[in-house]
């Protein structure tokens, strides 16, 4: 019962202080330490100070709790507040919240990477980015008379595509550049393929694809979203 009071009051405590808006021990950002360090030397309260234990060993067990917490509150070093990393790229839920609103379900594709998977679910249909970017290449793109909907293998039917490209990647601050292009694509479908320099190789390809794809069909294809670090490409289909 003393362990259980003590875990309990510890508790109250914390609560207290951030309703009452009281400044805490620990930063918020230390928030999981805090509670980490309570409870385990209170866990062993519950061991050693329990109704099992003998009596002169109670005092001992709270002895030790107080020896372990408030020098690892006072002398832990303090962690930075740890940010989570965007998993999407600016402007590209919007983008799709438009596409959603403004055309009719399954009429619309849209290629790009993983992100927008679940957000079409539903609602249309979606071409992962780097299976695009493989599948096509710059002579179709440049070649006046190709369409997808007519492309074997792996046509797409829609009325409408959207092709999001990120001219930022995602993660990055540079723009793409030339030399992005010369970077190999990624040989393994994996999650990291969207990272780093596998995410730059397969933007740079689908940003020229669809750069070159808007000169040779400028009465099918248009810029459909500029918004920052992303375009948006629309390709009208018959």
């Amino acid at each position: 019962t003393l362990g259980l009071g003590l875990l309990l009051l510890g508790l109250v405590v914390v609560l207290a202080m951030g309703t009452a808006a009281v400044p805490l021990i620990p930063a918020p950002s230390r928030t999981e330490e805090f509670l980490s360090l309570l409870l385990v030397p209170l866990g062993a309260g519950l061991l050693l100070g329990g109704p099992l234990a003998r009596p002169e060993h109670r005092r001992g067990a709270v002895l030790l709790a107080t020896l372990i917490v408030v020098p690892e509150l006072v002398l832990w070093p303090p962690r930075p507040p740890q940010r989570v990393a965007n998993m999407d790229i600016q402007g590209a839920a919007s983008a799709y919240l438009r596409i959603r609103n403004q055309f009719a379900p399954y009429q619309w594709t849209i290629v790009s990477p993983v992100q927008q998977y679940s957000e079409a679910l539903a609602r249309g249909w979606h071409e992962e980015l780097l299976d695009f970017v493989r599948r096509f290449s710059l002579a179709d793109a440049a070649n006046p008379h190709f369409s997808l909907e007519n492309a074997h293998p792996g046509a797409i039917a829609t009325p409408n595509v959207f092709i999001f490209v990120e001219m930022v990647p995602l993660g990055s601050t540079a723009p793409l550049s030339a030399a992005d292009l010369a970077l190999p694509l990624p040989t393994v479908d994996r999650a990291s393929d969207y990272l780093g320099t596998d995410l730059a190789a397969i933007e740079a390809r689908a940003a020229e694809w669809c750069l070159t794809y808007l000169r040779s069909h400028p009465e099918q294809a248009t810029i459909y979203v500029h918004s920052g670090p992303l375009e948006v490409f629309w390709i009208r289909q018959q």
